[in-house]
């Protein structure tokens, strides 16, 4: 049957349904009642008077049901182990039969049976009995409840009573409706007042004079109000002197509401005091610490991450007010680029996993600046562990690491100049090595005397064309080290462009021509007269068309022009070779940078060529650039040098034709001219020998500077050729010897310096010690027979 009261039964038990035990024996009859109630309550069955007492001892229930008749353990039994048990004492017993005579209703109620059903009764009248005694029964159990807990804070506060009252920094006391001190437990231990001395008003006494008056305009102030007081002062103390404590009492009325007596406490918080006044000491000095720290510093919440006080360093370190930063999340200051990392390392230290935080990392000022720190953080906590706040400092490390930036830097710059170093060695070796094993080859052959005269031809300009090769890169050697030492110099004068350009192209004709490379040449008429130095000049023009040939395959195209710009001349090379990639072109002009150091490289040279050019130009006051498109593409080089006004005409005539050794006059002969040739090494005494023979002169060969004086004694030669480095007595010595003689024993006789010493500072001082000429080794043997023609004429 559907019970019409069941919605409202599951409205007031929805939260907790009640526990019901019920106990019968009749198995039938038990489970009838079981499905009954089980919509409603929490339903366990028991068969007997022992399982159900079993069952209400592990857990007492809100009712138990029992049948009458039950076996094992009657139900008059039952009742008595239930009452005696403090636990069970209170539990509400219903019994139910099929009849109950007035004995043993009146019997069940002496038992302690809360309430009897007949087994007649409908299902609605059973429930709506159960149901009243379950409300009747929880009521009673919380009013139980209610009754302990009170008691229960009766004796909690009497306890907390007396331990407040035996406590040795307390004073309970009472008073009368005037404010007159009846008794005070505890009052003689904490000042040292006896009854009769704190009695009535004499407790003021022990109050601090200072404090005195205070302490009785408030304590009558509220006698005539009947208000609660309390107040802290100071109090005399048994031991001596004055201390903190705190007074609070409270009126008492009387039923008509008059004011009965006055109760309340004295307590001792001169310990509290000291601590709070410690407490401020320590945090007034934290505060002066943070604000005038010589570092930064920042609390940082937590939870959130935000600022929650900066200093004033921190705030000159970033440019912002502490306006500013208070409240922003510490990120929005974080370099961008450090954020990730600085969220993820922080996190062991939010974990508690460790107890200090450190991080570099960078801020971004207000104007925009960076700025590197040091940031080292403690994490304080509350009583619980919680993280409470971030304390860190910050340190201002951008020199240090701008420092460390530069060291690396320079590390990393020392260590491509070993690289470059060593490369460059290795291509020295190489480029120096290979002519070498030309010559040495062509040399054995010869020595063979089994080659024929097309042979032997061929032979010695193999020799001739690889000695001339290492002469250039020992010149191109010379070249930078003048250039790094600052002792290169220039000698200046008016020149024709046009005639430098035209000579610079004769000479690397020829080995345009044989690999059929088409060489162009656009002369501006206009772009001619400068300033410079024309060997120089030369120079720049012929390592930029070299560079041109080399690199232009067979069968391309060179294109040299001229052109004036403004107040500048331009000369242009421009080649279709094989270009220059766009990660290489900005180290284009770097000394001993070559796009293609390996060993199976297409094309030899020490890449000194673009560095010499570009530094000439620019001691000419010019500027040279280099373009191209990438590999395969070809490459321009555009020298830009100040143009000259016409004014005059240049002072060295340069030629419109022929090559640059066409601009040297012809050695000529030299027939009839005694030459002294001075040289420890004898191969270069007899090559000079035999250049100079072969031209007509009558020449002499000495070893030493004393037989060059000794030959002199005899003859005076013409001319001496000397060399500088010799073993004894050097070329130096020599020449000052010679001068020091008369002139009619050979002291003004013309001398040429001969000598492995190259370089403008060894050129100075030859002809200082007395040498016309200086001439480095290795020599064109020609330009030394022209020289030694110009000092005779």
């Amino acid at each position: 049957m559907t019970d019409p009261f069941e919605p409202a039964c599951n409205a007031a038990y929805a939260a907790s349904k009640p526990y019901i035990l019920l106990v019968d024996g009749n198995s039938a009859a038990r489970e009838r009642i079981e499905r009954l109630l089980s919509p409603f309550y929490e339903v366990e069955a028991a068969p007997n008077g022992w399982s159900a007492l079993t069952s209400a001892l592990r857990r007492p229930p809100d009712l138990l049901i029992a049948e009458a008749g039950i076996q094992r353990l009657d139900v008059f039994d039952l009742l008595h182990e239930l009452k005696r048990r403090p636990e069970t004492q209170e539990v509400a017993v219903i019994v139910y039969c099929a009849s109950m005579e007035e004995d043993l209703r009146i019997r069940a109620f002496e038992a302690g049976v809360s309430d009897y059903l007949i087994d007649s009764l409908s299902d609605r009248e059973l429930l709506a009995r159960i149901r009243s005694r379950v409300t009747a029964a929880r009521i009673h159990n919380e009013r139980i409840q209610a009754l302990r807990a009170s008691k229960e804070a009766l004796r909690i506060s009497e306890e907390r009573y007396r331990t407040i009252a035996t406590a040795a920094s307390t004073a309970v006391w009472r008073t009368n409706a005037n404010g007159e001190n009846v008794g005070a437990k505890g009052w003689e231990e904490l000042t040292g007042q006896t009854l009769q001395e704190y009695r009535g008003l004499g407790w003021l006494n022990a109050v601090h004079p200072d404090d005195r008056p205070r302490v009785r305009a408030i304590t009558r102030e509220a006698l005539e109000k009947a208000t609660p007081v309390q107040l802290e002062y100071r109090l005399q103390r048994r031991e001596g002197g004055y201390g903190h404590v705190r007074a609070c009492g409270s009126p008492l009325f009387n039923p008509d509401g008059s004011v009965r007596e006055w109760v309340g406490m004295v307590v001792d918080i001169t310990d509290q005091k000291r601590a709070e006044e410690a407490l401020r000491a320590s945090e007034a000095e934290f505060r002066a610490n943070f604000e005038l720290a010589g570092i930064g510093q920042l609390q940082t919440d937590p939870k959130t991450g935000h600022l929650l006080k900066v200093n004033r360093k921190l705030c000159e370190m970033l440019g912002y007010s502490a306006e500013e930063l208070i409240g922003r999340h510490f990120l929005e200051i974080t370099h961008p680029d450090d954020r990730a990392f600085n969220v993820e390392s922080i996190q062991p230290f939010l974990r508690g996993e460790t107890d200090k935080y450190t991080i570099e990392k960078r801020y971004v000022r207000k104007d925009g600046g960076i700025v590197w720190v040091l940031l080292t953080a403690t994490l304080f906590r509350d009583s619980e562990g919680k993280p409470l706040r971030i304390l860190a400092m910050v340190q201002d490390i951008t020199e240090r690491r701008q420092s460390e930036e530069l060291a690396r830097l320079a590390r990393e710059q020392a260590e491509a100049a070993s690289r470059i170093k060593d490369e460059f060695l290795a291509v020295v070796s190489h480029e120096l090595r290979t002519p070498l094993n030309a010559i040495n080859g062509w040399v054995y052959m010869l020595l063979g005397n089994d080659m024929d005269e097309t042979s032997r031809l061929r032979a010695l300009h193999a020799i001739q064309r690889n000695a001339r090769s290492q002469r250039q890169l020992i010149d191109d050697l010379l070249d930078v080290a003048r250039i790094v030492s600052g002792k290169l110099r220039l000698e200046m004068r008016d020149v024709e462009l046009s005639k430098i350009v035209t000579a610079a192209i004769d000479v690397v004709r020829p080995a345009a021509e044989a690999k059929g490379i088409d060489l162009i040449v656009k002369l501006d008429g206009a772009a001619s007269l400068i300033l410079g130095d024309p060997e120089r000049l030369q120079q720049i023009i012929w390592n930029l068309l070299s560079n041109a040939i080399k690199f232009t395959p067979a069968g391309g195209r060179v294109e040299v022009s001229t052109q004036r710009v403004k107040a500048n001349v331009e000369i242009r090379v421009a080649d279709s070779g094989q270009g220059i990639a766009p990660e290489f072109l900005p180290h284009v002009f770097e000394r001993f940078r070559q796009a293609d150091i390996s060993t199976t490289r297409a094309h030899g040279g020490l890449g000194l060529g673009l560095a010499i050019v570009r530094h000439l130009t620019e001691m000419h006051g010019g500027a040279v650039r280099a373009e191209s498109e990438g590999k395969g593409k070809g490459a321009v080089f555009t020298v830009s040098l100040p143009a000259r006004a016409d004014r005059r005409r240049p002072e060295r005539a340069w030629p419109q034709e022929g090559r640059v050794e066409a601009m040297r006059p012809e050695p000529g002969s030299l027939a009839g001219l005694n030459v002294l040739v001075v040289d420890d090494d004898a191969d270069t005494r007899e090559a000079v020998i035999a250049v100079l023979s072969h031209r007509g002169a009558q020449a002499t060969a000495c070893a030493s500077a004393d037989e060059a004086l000794a030959q002199m004694d005899r003859a005076t030669p013409d001319v001496v050729v000397a060399d500088i480095g010799m073993p004894g007595e050097d070329g130096y010595s020599l020449i000052r010897k010679i001068r020091s003689r008369p002139s009619d024993r050979g002291g003004q006789t013309p001398a040429i310096a001969l000598t492995a010493y190259a370089g403008e500072a060894n050129r100075r001082r030859a002809l200082e010690a007395g040498y016309q000429r200086h001439m480095a080794k290795p020599v064109e043997l020609d330009d030394l027979a022209r020289a030694i023609a110009q000092l005779t004429t």
